[in-house]
């Protein structure tokens, strides 16, 4: 008999090396698994989650999830008993943060599955205080119907909850869905309704969320109370005003019912600035304003106020105790005469003169640059003779009708029932400056009042009277008192004055070339009641 010995791979094994081989191989256990959750789903709660499973197996006991909670390892376990159902569980206590959940299935023999990893999220604090109610757009109410006018509704919105109180008397809910835009109330029995909003985190949430309750209130007047440091309606905030200032800009007075503890109103505007108003001809000077208010301005449209039953019923209540205000500016003097004799009112005593602030001039440029254009220089400290005079102006013409220009926003206007008189001081330049020009023709102040200024786009109608003085050659290169009677200016709505240095005539030129320097200066303009 013949051996054929055939090489294998220049391996060889000894018997001793095959029998430990075979014998790691025959004595190895085999690793049995428990079912793997067949699907998963993480539910967002606040400061909590859900966890559901889905398993079709009969034969899995339980499923722990493990994850991570405060940086370090945690778990928890969801109870399946053999049975092939959804199953969920809630896991309390979880800080807000984004997780990954590993899902291990364990049957009764304790064999493990293979994990399932799945996402989800905790919403808490932080995401909670990002949330805010509805905008309000407006609230009407009228006796026993209100009005709510909505914005539109914030990310993750259901709907709105508002409560009032009923013609019952007893409190009401209703649900406003967030796709509403307008809802009307027809049983409003009074008292400050409320409204929160409620959200849901995502469309799985297993927590509705609400934010802390509103009032439903939208002010009328915003920036008169902000001016008022008044930017919340919160209850605390409501209850906190016992004083408001109202400037003569009011157009409603509808807010004040809703400071429970409001004692004094001030409807001088003291404290606060007149508003800018802004020409739209670019020049050195275009706005005018920004001035305390004071009373030679009154309001342009008083019969513009509403809501004046408001102070009224706060007056007949005795909630308000003290108003206070300058005559003939509000438009409200026939309103609150009846409450003068009782002190509730105050008229506020106001000086006889009042100087014209230089926040309410404006460059004539505005008008017409290439005709009313000057130089003005404020404040002129090279006047001749100034001792004692007060806001001196040097006005160097450069043009053929050289103009200066004092104006009010558009909303005021000035008050000649109060203060009849314009008054102010010339001083001319030297005769023989001006007399090389013909007919006088820069020997006069011509003062017009005016309601707008002709630049303004889209103004019609100028209602203004002329009143002109003319210097003698004694009243040159001196310094001239110029009383103006307004008696005829009552009763107009005059917010412009117009003081022209000049003669104007239709062939003028507005490149005129002066060979003189012509000068003016002008100090002391004020109201005064007295001639």
């Amino acid at each position: 008999m013949f051996w054929l010995l055939i090489p294998l791979c220049g391996l060889c094994f000894s018997c001793s090396d095959m029998n430990e081989l075979s014998d790691r191989f025959l004595n190895r256990e085999e690793t049995l698994y428990a079912e793997k959750v067949d699907s998963a789903a993480a539910h967002t709660g606040f400061k909590r989650i859900e966890i559901e499973v889905r398993i079709k197996s009969q034969r899995v006991d339980f499923v722990r999830v493990y994850f991570t909670r405060n940086a370090r390892a945690d778990s928890a376990d969801i109870q399946v008993g053999n049975r092939s159902e959804p199953f969920s569980s809630i896991i309390e206590g979880m800080p807000e943060s984004e997780y990954i959940f590993s899902l291990v299935s364990f049957d009764r023999y304790g064999n493990r599955s293979l994990p399932y990893e799945l996402s989800g999220k905790v919403v808490g604090d932080r995401f909670l205080n990002m949330l805010v109610n509805r905008p309000l757009l407006s609230v009407d109410i009228s006796g026993a119907s209100m009005t709510v006018g909505w914005g539109g509704a914030p990310s993750y919105a259901l709907w709105s909850e508002l409560t009032y109180t009923g013609t019952s008397g007893q409190p009401v809910t209703a649900l406003v869905p967030a796709d509403e835009t307008r809802t009307e109330i027809r049983d409003f029995g009074g008292g400050r309704p409320k409204y929160t909003t409620l959200f849901l985190p995502d469309e799985n949430s297993i927590d509705t969320l609400r934010v802390d309750a509103s009032n439903l209130i939208v002010f009328k007047e915003q920036g008169i109370l902000a001016a008022n440091g008044v930017t919340s309606t919160a209850d605390a905030i409501l209850e906190s005003v016992t004083s408001l200032t109202y400037p003569l800009t009011v157009q409603s007075l509808a807010d004040l019912a809703h400071f429970p503890n409001l004692k004094t109103l001030d409807l001088t505007g003291s404290g606060q600035k007149v508003p800018v108003y802004t020409y739209p001809a670019v020049t050195p000077k275009s706005g005018v304003g920004g001035c305390d208010y004071l009373p030679f301005i009154a309001k342009m449209n008083p019969e513009t106020v509403t809501d004046v039953s408001t102070l009224t019923d706060l007056l007949d209540a005795g909630t308000l105790t003290k108003v206070r205000y300058y005559a003939n500016t509000t438009g409200l003097d026939g309103t609150l005469a009846p409450y003068v004799a009782s002190g509730a009112v105050e008229m506020a005593i106001t000086p006889d003169e009042i100087l014209m602030p230089y926040e309410l001039y404006a460059d004539a440029g505005i008008q017409d640059i290439a005709y009313c254009s000057v130089e003005l220089t404020y404040p002129a400290i090279d006047a001749p003779n100034a001792a004692g005079l007060q806001n001196i102006y040097k006005v160097k013409f450069v043009k053929s009708r050289p103009t200066v220009i004092f104006a009010l926003p558009r909303d005021l206007m000035f008050n000649p029932q109060e203060y009849r008189y314009l008054k102010l001081k010339i001083h001319t330049p030297d005769k023989d400056a001006v007399d090389l020009y013909p007919d006088n023709k820069y020997r006069r102040a011509w003062f017009r009042f005016m309601n707008n200024v002709w630049a303004e786009p889209y103004i019609a109608g100028q209602q203004y009277w002329d009143v002109t003085r003319i210097f003698t050659d004694e009243e040159m290169d001196i310094w001239v008192n110029v009383s103006i009677d307004l008696g005829t200016a009552i009763g107009r709505k005059n917010r412009v004055i117009w003081i022209g240095l000049n003669l104007e005539e239709v062939n003028d030129s507005g490149t005129s070339v002066f060979t003189e320097n012509i000068v003016y200066y002008l100090a002391d303009i004020r109201f005064s009641k007295n001639p």
